[in-house]
């Protein structure tokens, strides 16, 4: 064997160790959730949890929201912001940092700054802006309790929400070089980002909290973003660029045709990596929301701040089960993405 060979192998030893202790992890909490210690029923922790149980559906619900709006807003907001920053304008460095700035911070920081920019009535930093915005109207933002709140979004969220939707669809979509014209394309995202925000408002399937907690995690997300698709910008060759100015490209042209299709390998690790964030979620909804989850019925509740508060009762099987779930879930976008490099590389 050559010594290339053996460093190459040398390599591997420590992404293996991780890899069995990962193996352990997984296979210990399954036979937990299917033990009868501590509480456990063996099969009957499986069958509870999905038959029975009032607040394992709309945990898992809400993380597989989470899902959706870390794929699609905090990534179109980076991407938005890259494009922006990468042409020189004055103060890059400047906006740069700050727009960085929130990616440095751990989880429960960011928590307790949203907390204080949510403060209920007329002394939070958001009721204070709206009501002087003269926004009163649209929910009587003045009295407004944003995270304590489990009723649907208020029409200020909705509005929010759907140019950031609107625009995400259309640039993600537009990387992956569609068949149909812009021009379709335009009119179907837009319609898809007033229906979808629109939907969300009338039909109550997410609360306010959960939004609310929503914006504070694209915060930070939007930032990590922006950064991966700036190195990845800096990777197209200068030459290309400088060859469509040349044949009189317009600026979206450029976009489309050479910087989107560019990014389409870094857009896709983005959305995995968000995907698989989103059902990590723990920090932000425990410090914004608290032990249970947001008021009324958990209205804010997802599997991990559930997994916990099962295990602060000494059920640990059946807190087990509910991790066991969560596991599974989080593998999808893995396998999905793994399936995907697979078919690359047979091309």
């Amino acid at each position: 064997m050559r010594n290339d060979e053996k460093t190459a192998y040398a390599f591997l030893i420590i992404p293996l160790i991780c890899v069995g202790f990962i193996l352990f992890t997984i296979f210990y909490l399954f036979g937990s959730s299917l033990s009868v210690e501590g509480g456990g029923l063996g099969l009957q922790n499986f069958a509870r949890l999905f038959t029975s149980d009032p607040y394992f559906w709309p945990a898992l619900w809400h993380n597989v929201f989470w899902m959706i709006w870390a794929v699609l807003i905090p990534i179109g907001i980076g991407l938005i912001f890259a494009i922006l920053l990468s042409r020189n304008i004055r103060g890059e460095s400047f906006f740069k940092g700050v727009i960085y700035f929130p990616a440095l911070l751990a989880g429960a920081t960011i928590g307790v700054i949203w907390k204080w920019f949510y403060l209920p009535k007329d002394y939070g930093v958001l009721n204070t802006i709206l009501n002087g915005l003269g926004l009163m109207g649209l929910g009587n933002p003045v009295t407004k309790l944003w995270i304590n709140d489990p009723s649907p979004p208020v029409p200020f969220l909705t509005l929010i929400s759907l140019p950031i939707f609107t625009v995400s669809v259309l640039f993600i979509v537009l990387s992956f070089k569609p068949k149909i014209s812009t021009s379709k394309l335009c009119l179907v995202t837009g319609l898809i980002g007033v229906a979808f925000p629109a939907g969300l408002f009338f039909s109550g399937v997410v609360s306010t909290s959960l939004v609310s907690i929503l914006l504070a995690s694209s915060w930070a997300g939007s930032a990590v973003s922006m950064v991966m698709f700036l190195a990845a910008m800096q990777a197209i060759p200068k030459s290309q660029l400088e060859a469509a100015k040349v044949d009189c490209a317009s600026e979206g042209q450029i976009l489309r045709h050479i910087v989107l299709p560019s990014l389409k390998s870094v857009i896709i690790i983005m959305i995995i990596l968000s995907a698989i964030s989103s059902m990590k979620a723990f920090d932000l909804v425990y410090t914004l929301a608290g032990m249970e989850g947001g008021p009324g019925h958990h209205a804010a509740d997802v599997l991990a701040l559930y997994t916990y508060r099962t295990l602060k009762t000494g059920d640990y099987g059946y807190a087990s089960a509910i991790g066991v779930v969560g596991i599974l879930v989080t593998l999808i976008p893995v396998i999905l993405y793994i399936i995907m490099l697979t078919r690359r590389e047979e091309r």
